[in-house]
Protein backbone atom coordinates (compact mmCIF):
# COMPACT_ATOMS: atom_id res chain seq x y z
CA UNK A 1 0.00 0.00 0.00
CA UNK A 2 2.76 2.29 0.14
CA UNK A 3 3.67 4.58 -2.93
CA UNK A 4 1.10 6.81 -5.00
CA UNK A 5 0.29 4.57 -7.14
CA UNK A 6 -0.29 1.74 -4.87
CA UNK A 7 -3.99 1.73 -3.65
CA UNK A 8 -5.16 3.94 -6.57
CA UNK A 9 -7.39 2.74 -9.29
CA UNK A 10 -6.87 4.81 -12.04
CA UNK A 11 -3.45 5.90 -12.87
CA UNK A 12 -2.70 8.08 -16.04
CA UNK A 13 0.62 9.09 -17.58
CA UNK A 14 4.13 8.69 -16.58
CA UNK A 15 4.75 6.03 -18.62
CA UNK A 16 5.12 5.06 -21.93
CA UNK A 17 1.83 7.00 -22.77
CA UNK A 18 2.51 11.11 -21.83
CA UNK A 19 -1.58 11.85 -22.78
CA UNK A 20 -4.09 12.06 -24.59
CA UNK A 21 -6.55 10.66 -22.09
CA UNK A 22 -10.45 11.53 -21.31
CA UNK A 23 -11.83 10.04 -17.42
CA UNK A 24 -15.45 10.83 -17.28
CA UNK A 25 -18.32 9.32 -15.93
CA UNK A 26 -16.77 6.98 -12.74
CA UNK A 27 -17.47 6.46 -9.36
CA UNK A 28 -14.85 5.47 -7.25
CA UNK A 29 -15.14 4.94 -3.74
CA UNK A 30 -12.87 3.02 -0.82
CA UNK A 31 -9.29 3.83 -2.84
CA UNK A 32 -6.46 3.08 -0.14
CA UNK A 33 -4.22 5.87 -1.73
CA UNK A 34 -5.92 8.56 -4.32
CA UNK A 35 -9.36 8.14 -6.56
CA UNK A 36 -7.53 9.21 -10.02
CA UNK A 37 -4.13 10.13 -10.50
CA UNK A 38 -2.54 12.02 -13.72
CA UNK A 39 0.19 13.10 -15.38
CA UNK A 40 0.62 13.93 -19.20
CA UNK A 41 -0.80 16.84 -21.89
CA UNK A 42 -4.06 16.65 -23.16
CA UNK A 43 -6.06 15.03 -20.12
CA UNK A 44 -10.23 15.68 -19.60
CA UNK A 45 -11.45 14.38 -16.16
CA UNK A 46 -14.77 15.44 -15.56
CA UNK A 47 -17.94 13.69 -14.20
CA UNK A 48 -16.56 11.61 -11.69
CA UNK A 49 -17.45 10.46 -8.82
CA UNK A 50 -15.18 9.62 -6.00
CA UNK A 51 -15.69 9.28 -2.14
CA UNK A 52 -13.53 7.72 0.75
CA UNK A 53 -10.68 7.62 -0.38
CA UNK A 54 -6.52 7.75 1.53
CA UNK A 55 -7.91 4.63 3.68
CA UNK A 56 -4.54 2.89 3.66
CA UNK A 57 -1.97 6.08 2.42
CA UNK A 58 -1.47 9.57 3.64
CA UNK A 59 -0.85 12.57 1.46
CA UNK A 60 -3.15 11.92 -1.01
CA UNK A 61 -6.09 13.82 -2.93
CA UNK A 62 -9.68 12.53 -4.27
CA UNK A 63 -7.78 13.73 -7.61
CA UNK A 64 -3.98 14.02 -7.93
CA UNK A 65 -1.04 15.23 -10.41
CA UNK A 66 2.21 15.60 -10.08
CA UNK A 67 5.33 17.46 -11.39
CA UNK A 68 5.58 19.40 -14.99
CA UNK A 69 7.37 17.52 -17.65
CA UNK A 70 6.95 14.64 -19.84
CA UNK A 71 8.68 11.78 -18.66
CA UNK A 72 9.76 10.22 -22.33
CA UNK A 73 10.95 13.93 -23.04
CA UNK A 74 13.00 15.80 -20.61
CA UNK A 75 12.24 19.65 -20.68
CA UNK A 76 8.46 19.59 -22.44
CA UNK A 77 5.85 21.06 -20.44
CA UNK A 78 2.72 19.19 -19.68
CA UNK A 79 -0.22 21.25 -21.08
CA UNK A 80 -3.83 21.16 -21.99
CA UNK A 81 -5.33 19.36 -18.49
CA UNK A 82 -8.52 19.84 -17.85
CA UNK A 83 -10.49 19.01 -14.02
CA UNK A 84 -13.85 19.89 -14.00
CA UNK A 85 -17.84 18.86 -12.74
CA UNK A 86 -16.28 16.31 -10.46
CA UNK A 87 -17.40 15.34 -6.67
CA UNK A 88 -15.29 14.59 -4.36
CA UNK A 89 -16.00 13.62 -0.85
CA UNK A 90 -14.22 11.88 2.08
CA UNK A 91 -16.96 11.90 5.13
CA UNK A 92 -16.34 10.18 7.93
CA UNK A 93 -12.67 10.13 7.32
CA UNK A 94 -10.53 7.77 9.60
CA UNK A 95 -6.83 8.32 10.03
CA UNK A 96 -4.84 5.41 7.51
CA UNK A 97 -2.47 2.68 8.58
CA UNK A 98 -0.16 4.11 7.40
CA UNK A 99 -0.09 7.44 8.95
CA UNK A 100 3.06 8.70 9.74
CA UNK A 101 2.30 11.94 10.91
CA UNK A 102 0.29 14.43 10.04
CA UNK A 103 -2.46 13.60 7.68
CA UNK A 104 -3.07 14.88 4.20
CA UNK A 105 -6.21 14.48 2.44
CA UNK A 106 -7.03 16.71 -0.02
CA UNK A 107 -10.08 17.31 -2.38
CA UNK A 108 -7.83 18.39 -5.67
CA UNK A 109 -3.77 17.78 -5.10
CA UNK A 110 -1.76 19.50 -7.33
CA UNK A 111 1.45 18.52 -6.04
CA UNK A 112 5.02 19.52 -6.81
CA UNK A 113 5.11 21.95 -9.71
CA UNK A 114 1.69 20.66 -11.38
CA UNK A 115 1.05 23.31 -13.85
CA UNK A 116 -1.57 24.31 -16.79
CA UNK A 117 -4.55 22.70 -15.74
CA UNK A 118 -8.18 24.51 -15.82
CA UNK A 119 -10.03 23.29 -12.66
CA UNK A 120 -13.37 24.09 -12.35
CA UNK A 121 -17.04 23.82 -11.20
CA UNK A 122 -15.93 20.57 -8.92
CA UNK A 123 -17.67 19.91 -5.60
CA UNK A 124 -15.44 19.14 -2.66
CA UNK A 125 -17.00 17.93 0.47
CA UNK A 126 -15.50 17.63 3.81
CA UNK A 127 -12.05 16.81 2.73
CA UNK A 128 -8.33 17.51 4.67
CA UNK A 129 -8.04 20.44 2.70
CA UNK A 130 -10.42 21.47 -0.44
CA UNK A 131 -7.12 22.43 -2.49
CA UNK A 132 -3.53 22.17 -1.94
CA UNK A 133 -0.35 22.30 -4.20
CA UNK A 134 3.23 22.79 -4.05
CA UNK A 135 4.70 25.29 -6.46
CA UNK A 136 1.56 25.31 -8.22
CA UNK A 137 1.72 27.69 -11.58
CA UNK A 138 -0.86 28.23 -13.99
CA UNK A 139 -3.52 27.22 -12.31
CA UNK A 140 -7.10 28.34 -13.05
CA UNK A 141 -9.44 27.57 -10.16
CA UNK A 142 -13.12 28.33 -11.02
CA UNK A 143 -16.67 28.46 -9.76
CA UNK A 144 -15.57 25.21 -7.13
CA UNK A 145 -17.13 24.58 -4.26
CA UNK A 146 -15.18 23.58 -0.99
CA UNK A 147 -17.67 22.65 1.29
CA UNK A 148 -16.46 22.03 5.53
CA UNK A 149 -12.95 21.27 4.60
CA UNK A 150 -11.50 19.67 8.13
CA UNK A 151 -8.19 22.64 7.42
CA UNK A 152 -8.25 24.61 5.23
CA UNK A 153 -10.56 25.33 2.09
CA UNK A 154 -7.15 26.33 -0.54
CA UNK A 155 -3.25 25.71 0.24
CA UNK A 156 -0.64 27.52 -1.68
CA UNK A 157 3.18 26.49 -0.98
CA UNK A 158 5.88 27.94 -2.79
CA UNK A 159 8.10 25.72 -1.58
CA UNK A 160 10.46 24.86 -4.88
CA UNK A 161 13.27 27.63 -4.89
CA UNK A 162 12.90 27.27 -8.99
CA UNK A 163 9.29 27.12 -9.24
CA UNK A 164 7.42 29.44 -7.14
CA UNK A 165 3.87 29.39 -7.28
CA UNK A 166 2.77 31.93 -9.89
CA UNK A 167 -0.09 32.50 -12.51
CA UNK A 168 -2.87 31.23 -9.76
CA UNK A 169 -6.72 32.24 -11.33
CA UNK A 170 -8.42 31.84 -8.05
CA UNK A 171 -12.13 33.45 -8.90
CA UNK A 172 -16.18 32.48 -8.07
CA UNK A 173 -14.86 29.42 -5.93
CA UNK A 174 -17.58 29.51 -2.62
CA UNK A 175 -15.46 28.16 0.53
CA UNK A 176 -17.72 27.25 3.30
CA UNK A 177 -15.32 26.73 6.26
CA UNK A 178 -16.33 26.13 9.95
CA UNK A 179 -12.17 24.61 10.73
CA UNK A 180 -9.26 26.73 10.56
CA UNK A 181 -8.57 28.99 7.71
CA UNK A 182 -9.98 29.77 4.20
CA UNK A 183 -6.66 29.82 2.62
CA UNK A 184 -3.20 28.64 3.98
CA UNK A 185 -0.33 30.52 1.91
CA UNK A 186 3.02 29.75 2.64
CA UNK A 187 6.21 32.05 0.61
CA UNK A 188 9.14 30.27 1.38
CA UNK A 189 10.12 31.16 -1.92
CA UNK A 190 8.06 34.22 -3.91
CA UNK A 191 6.06 36.69 -2.77
CA UNK A 192 2.56 35.99 -1.98
CA UNK A 193 1.45 39.16 -3.85
CA UNK A 194 2.80 37.56 -7.10
CA UNK A 195 0.82 33.91 -6.56
CA UNK A 196 -1.72 35.41 -9.13
CA UNK A 197 -5.21 36.49 -8.84
CA UNK A 198 -8.15 36.16 -6.06
CA UNK A 199 -10.87 37.83 -6.31
CA UNK A 200 -14.71 37.55 -6.59
CA UNK A 201 -15.05 34.70 -3.88
CA UNK A 202 -17.57 33.37 -1.59
CA UNK A 203 -15.71 32.75 2.03
CA UNK A 204 -18.36 31.35 4.42
CA UNK A 205 -17.17 31.87 7.64
CA UNK A 206 -19.56 32.35 10.23
CA UNK A 207 -17.64 32.13 13.06
CA UNK A 208 -15.45 34.56 11.56
CA UNK A 209 -12.12 34.36 12.88
CA UNK A 210 -9.21 33.40 10.63
CA UNK A 211 -9.60 34.21 6.74
CA UNK A 212 -6.39 33.48 5.57
CA UNK A 213 -3.08 32.09 7.39
CA UNK A 214 0.72 32.66 6.07
CA UNK A 215 3.76 31.63 6.79
CA UNK A 216 7.22 31.54 5.38
CA UNK A 217 8.66 27.70 5.26
CA UNK A 218 6.42 26.94 8.46
CA UNK A 219 7.27 29.89 10.72
CA UNK A 220 6.64 33.66 10.83
CA UNK A 221 2.83 32.90 10.78
CA UNK A 222 0.54 35.60 10.68
CA UNK A 223 -3.59 35.49 10.07
CA UNK A 224 -5.73 37.88 8.94
CA UNK A 225 -9.22 39.12 9.13
CA UNK A 226 -10.75 39.11 5.31
CA UNK A 227 -10.53 42.85 5.64
CA UNK A 228 -6.63 42.87 6.37
CA UNK A 229 -6.29 40.33 3.44
CA UNK A 230 -7.89 42.76 1.11
CA UNK A 231 -5.94 45.79 2.77
CA UNK A 232 -2.55 44.03 3.03
CA UNK A 233 -1.88 42.49 -0.25
CA UNK A 234 -4.92 43.93 -2.30
CA UNK A 235 -6.46 40.21 -3.19
CA UNK A 236 -9.91 39.37 -2.78
CA UNK A 237 -11.51 43.02 -3.20
CA UNK A 238 -14.90 41.90 -4.52
CA UNK A 239 -14.87 38.51 -2.39
CA UNK A 240 -17.75 38.77 -0.08
CA UNK A 241 -18.53 36.71 3.62
CA UNK A 242 -21.08 35.40 5.31
CA UNK A 243 -24.57 37.07 5.22
CA UNK A 244 -25.54 34.76 8.47
CA UNK A 245 -24.50 34.21 11.74
CA UNK A 246 -26.29 31.25 11.72
CA UNK A 247 -23.65 27.92 11.83
CA UNK A 248 -26.46 25.95 10.14
CA UNK A 249 -25.55 25.15 6.57
CA UNK A 250 -25.84 21.82 3.84
CA UNK A 251 -24.88 21.08 0.76
CA UNK A 252 -27.29 19.96 -2.33
CA UNK A 253 -25.99 18.94 -5.44
CA UNK A 254 -27.00 16.43 -8.14
CA UNK A 255 -24.52 13.51 -8.76
CA UNK A 256 -26.38 12.34 -11.89
CA UNK A 257 -26.66 12.46 -15.70
CA UNK A 258 -30.43 14.19 -15.68
CA UNK A 259 -32.00 17.18 -14.59
CA UNK A 260 -32.74 16.36 -10.62
CA UNK A 261 -35.09 17.92 -8.07
CA UNK A 262 -33.78 17.85 -4.60
CA UNK A 263 -35.85 19.31 -1.29
CA UNK A 264 -33.70 21.97 0.59
CA UNK A 265 -36.18 22.62 3.04
CA UNK A 266 -37.69 25.73 4.60
CA UNK A 267 -36.39 29.06 5.95
CA UNK A 268 -33.24 28.85 3.62
CA UNK A 269 -31.14 31.27 2.52
CA UNK A 270 -28.78 31.66 -0.68
CA UNK A 271 -24.96 32.74 0.16
CA UNK A 272 -26.13 35.93 -0.38
CA UNK A 273 -28.46 36.19 2.07
CA UNK A 274 -31.31 36.08 -0.26
CA UNK A 275 -34.81 33.98 1.03
CA UNK A 276 -35.15 31.12 -0.80
CA UNK A 277 -38.23 31.12 -2.45
CA UNK A 278 -38.90 27.43 -2.91
CA UNK A 279 -38.10 24.59 -1.10
CA UNK A 280 -38.03 22.14 -4.03
CA UNK A 281 -35.06 23.00 -6.46
CA UNK A 282 -33.82 21.83 -10.16
CA UNK A 283 -29.78 20.64 -10.45
CA UNK A 284 -28.52 20.37 -13.18
CA UNK A 285 -26.45 17.23 -13.75
CA UNK A 286 -23.27 17.94 -11.14
CA UNK A 287 -24.22 21.06 -9.82
CA UNK A 288 -24.48 22.11 -6.03
CA UNK A 289 -25.50 24.82 -4.29
CA UNK A 290 -24.63 25.41 -0.40
CA UNK A 291 -27.88 26.69 1.70
CA UNK A 292 -28.04 28.34 4.87
CA UNK A 293 -30.19 28.39 7.42
CA UNK A 294 -32.26 32.18 7.90
CA UNK A 295 -31.88 34.38 10.99
CA UNK A 296 -33.97 33.41 13.73
CA UNK A 297 -37.44 34.28 12.81
CA UNK A 298 -36.82 34.82 9.08
CA UNK A 299 -39.42 32.98 6.82
CA UNK A 300 -39.28 32.63 3.22
CA UNK A 301 -40.62 34.69 0.83
CA UNK A 302 -44.24 33.26 -0.03
CA UNK A 303 -44.40 31.93 -3.47
CA UNK A 304 -48.05 32.59 -5.41
CA UNK A 305 -49.45 30.51 -7.64
CA UNK A 306 -47.83 30.09 -10.91
CA UNK A 307 -50.79 30.61 -12.45
CA UNK A 308 -51.61 33.91 -10.81
CA UNK A 309 -50.89 37.64 -12.06
CA UNK A 310 -48.31 38.85 -10.49
CA UNK A 311 -50.11 42.30 -11.07
CA UNK A 312 -53.39 41.68 -9.00
CA UNK A 313 -51.66 39.51 -6.00
CA UNK A 314 -53.11 41.11 -3.08
CA UNK A 315 -52.17 38.37 -0.67
CA UNK A 316 -48.60 38.91 -0.86
CA UNK A 317 -47.75 39.25 3.06
CA UNK A 318 -44.61 38.99 5.38
CA UNK A 319 -44.27 38.28 8.88
CA UNK A 320 -42.07 40.49 11.13
CA UNK A 321 -41.97 43.36 8.77
CA UNK A 322 -39.32 45.25 9.70
CA UNK A 323 -39.53 48.35 12.13
CA UNK A 324 -40.13 51.89 10.22
CA UNK A 325 -37.07 53.54 11.84
CA UNK A 326 -34.84 50.96 9.98
CA UNK A 327 -36.01 51.37 6.72
CA UNK A 328 -37.73 54.25 4.72
CA UNK A 329 -39.09 53.65 1.03
CA UNK A 330 -41.09 56.86 -0.51
CA UNK A 331 -43.26 57.53 -2.31
CA UNK A 332 -44.96 54.46 -1.78
CA UNK A 333 -46.87 53.23 -3.84
CA UNK A 334 -45.07 54.85 -6.63
CA UNK A 335 -43.93 54.87 -10.34
CA UNK A 336 -40.91 52.53 -9.71
CA UNK A 337 -39.08 55.65 -9.03
CA UNK A 338 -38.54 56.04 -5.32
CA UNK A 339 -35.97 57.28 -2.49
CA UNK A 340 -34.50 54.57 -0.18
CA UNK A 341 -33.07 55.05 3.13
CA UNK A 342 -31.87 52.50 5.76
CA UNK A 343 -30.26 52.65 8.95
CA UNK A 344 -27.35 50.18 9.09
CA UNK A 345 -26.72 48.23 11.77
CA UNK A 346 -22.67 48.20 10.87
CA UNK A 347 -20.57 51.57 9.65
CA UNK A 348 -19.71 51.53 6.13
CA UNK A 349 -20.84 47.63 5.36
CA UNK A 350 -21.58 46.16 1.91
CA UNK A 351 -25.18 45.98 1.09
CA UNK A 352 -26.81 43.68 -1.40
CA UNK A 353 -30.52 44.93 -2.56
CA UNK A 354 -32.50 42.30 -3.60
CA UNK A 355 -35.79 42.85 -5.53
CA UNK A 356 -38.43 40.36 -5.62
CA UNK A 357 -42.22 40.54 -7.92
CA UNK A 358 -44.93 38.62 -6.43
CA UNK A 359 -44.38 35.02 -7.57
CA UNK A 360 -40.60 35.72 -5.97
CA UNK A 361 -38.83 35.68 -8.33
CA UNK A 362 -35.52 38.09 -8.07
CA UNK A 363 -36.30 40.96 -10.97
CA UNK A 364 -33.55 43.54 -9.61
CA UNK A 365 -30.08 43.54 -7.95
CA UNK A 366 -27.31 45.40 -7.23
CA UNK A 367 -24.50 45.99 -4.99
CA UNK A 368 -23.20 49.31 -2.77
CA UNK A 369 -20.71 50.29 -0.56
CA UNK A 370 -22.18 53.04 1.77
CA UNK A 371 -20.40 55.69 3.74
CA UNK A 372 -21.46 56.21 7.40
CA UNK A 373 -24.40 54.89 9.20
CA UNK A 374 -27.38 54.93 6.47
CA UNK A 375 -27.95 53.75 2.56
CA UNK A 376 -29.19 57.01 1.06
CA UNK A 377 -29.93 55.93 -2.31
CA UNK A 378 -32.60 56.88 -5.29
CA UNK A 379 -33.90 54.09 -7.36
CA UNK A 380 -35.44 53.92 -10.33
CA UNK A 381 -36.97 50.43 -11.29
CA UNK A 382 -39.61 52.43 -13.80
CA UNK A 383 -39.07 49.69 -16.10
CA UNK A 384 -41.08 46.90 -14.14
CA UNK A 385 -44.31 46.16 -14.42
CA UNK A 386 -47.29 47.18 -12.46
CA UNK A 387 -47.42 45.41 -9.14
CA UNK A 388 -46.62 44.37 -5.75
CA UNK A 389 -42.94 44.06 -4.94
CA UNK A 390 -40.51 43.26 -1.98
CA UNK A 391 -37.00 44.89 -1.07
CA UNK A 392 -34.59 42.65 0.81
CA UNK A 393 -31.44 44.76 2.28
CA UNK A 394 -28.43 42.38 3.71
CA UNK A 395 -25.39 43.11 4.52
CA UNK A 396 -23.07 41.77 7.38
CA UNK A 397 -25.24 42.88 10.33
CA UNK A 398 -28.05 44.42 8.05
CA UNK A 399 -31.28 42.66 7.20
CA UNK A 400 -33.94 44.66 6.05
CA UNK A 401 -37.15 44.39 3.91
CA UNK A 402 -39.97 46.42 2.82
CA UNK A 403 -43.18 45.94 0.92
CA UNK A 404 -43.94 48.72 -2.29
CA UNK A 405 -45.94 49.00 -4.97
CA UNK A 406 -45.64 50.20 -8.28
CA UNK A 407 -48.90 52.05 -10.35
Amino acid sequence: VNGDASGCPVTLGGGYRNGHFTVTGNEIYDSGSHGINFRGSHILIEKNIISRFGLTHPDVGGIYSFGKYQSSTPGTVYIDRTVRNNIISNPDYVTPVLNSGDVLEMGIYFDSKTCNVICTDNIIIETGTGFYTNSGFNLELKRNIFYKPRKHGAEFHSIWSDTPVSNIDFQDNKIYSPGEAILLLNNKYGLIDQFGTFDNNYYLKPDEGIYVKSHKGWTNYENFTLSQWKTRYGNDLNTKTSPTTSKVSDIYYNNTDRVKKIDVGTNRIDINGNPLTESIISFEPFEGMIVLEGEPGQKSIPVANSNSDSNSNPDLKLENEPEENLIKLFPNPNTGIFRLQVKLQNTDEQINIFVFDASGITVFQTRENPAGEYLDKDMNLSFLPKGRYLINITGVATRVRKQFIIN
